[in-house]
């Protein structure tokens, strides 16, 4: 979701960005992925222990349990009653819900309005966002760099941040 709200969000504001980051996503997605991150946030979402909550994300995202529980301290909360839950609005997570969007051609086409240098960061093992994307999009912005990051789905910059770091420094040296 972020990554779309920001291409879309600096389209229109020409003269605001010195950078722009987009993680794993871009004007296209894949299917499968948009799926698969529609179930889980479909899933019930006030669960009895800390422990169910981890082994849910672990299966998601692959992550070693050090990692998982790392993430989850920021995540979730214990409600009064003793049931853990998610920190953001429930609306989202309503089965069906779909946020307003913008379509791929109205992505595309603010992608091109874009006037700052970008860097688009694909994991490697994203079921969400296609290679042939992110070469599209290297391919029409005017300054554009590209990194895959390797042992990484979707959420990248959980999943291995050394060299998600290592990628984001590279743009701001070069930005700032």
């Amino acid at each position: 979701m972020g990554g779309r709200n920001s291409l879309a969000w600096a389209s229109g504001r020409p003269g605001t960005l010195r950078s722009l980051t987009i993680v794993d996503t871009g004007p296209e997605t894949q299917r499968r992925g948009s799926n698969r991150i529609q179930q889980f946030r479909e899933l019930p979402d006030e669960l009895d222990t800390l422990e169910e909550f981890a082994q849910r994300v672990m299966e998601y995202t692959g992550r070693t349990r050090e990692q998982t529980l790392g993430a989850l301290k920021y995540s979730i909360r214990q409600r009064d009653d003793g049931k853990w839950t998610w920190k953001y609005d429930k609306v989202i997570r309503r089965q069906g819900f779909r946020a307003p969007a913008w379509t791929s051609e109205q992505l595309w086409a603010g992608w091109r309005k874009i006037d700052c240098p970008a860097l688009v960061v694909r994991g490697a093992r994203s079921d969400i966002f296609a290679d042939e994307t992110m070469v599209r999009m290297a391919a029409e912005h005017h300054d554009c760099t590209t990194v895959t990051v390797a042992n990484a789905g979707h959420l990248v910059q959980g999943d291995n941040p050394p060299d998600f770091l290592k990628a984001v420094k590279g743009l701001l040296g070069r930005c700032a």
